[in-house]
């Protein structure tokens, strides 16, 4: 199993709508059982529950999806989405380090 490594710092949440490369990039590893870790670079993106619902779908197709953000970027409290998992910078590197497949989008 190839491990994926997509490291999201756009705006750009049309890249997960339908035909959006990223989406389309993720469900195509999902369907050949690959592991696809998605790195969320964007506060905003992550201190607002209802903000990563363009996620939910792919949430609801595979357990080898996962979401993370860089916990020391999180400024005070926030109400994140509790599929999202909080990781400290070493993590993150050591993800990128061991992917088979990474890519900034």
């Amino acid at each position: 199993m190839k491990n994926f490594v997509l490291n999201f710092f756009s705006k750009d949440k049309s890249k997960f709508f339908t035909d959006g490369e990223v989406l389309n990039l993720i469900l195509t590893a999902l369907a050949f059982e690959q592991n696809v870790t998605l790195i969320i670079n964007n506060e905003k993106e992550i201190s607002k529950k209802e903000s990563l619902k363009f996620l939910s779908a792919i949430w609801e197709i595979s357990e080898e999806f996962r979401v993370v953000f860089n916990q020391e970027k999180l400024k005070g409290k926030a109400d994140i989405n509790k599929k999202v998992e909080l990781v400290t910078n070493n993590e993150i590197k050591e993800l990128i380090n061991k992917a088979d497949y990474f890519v900034n989008c």
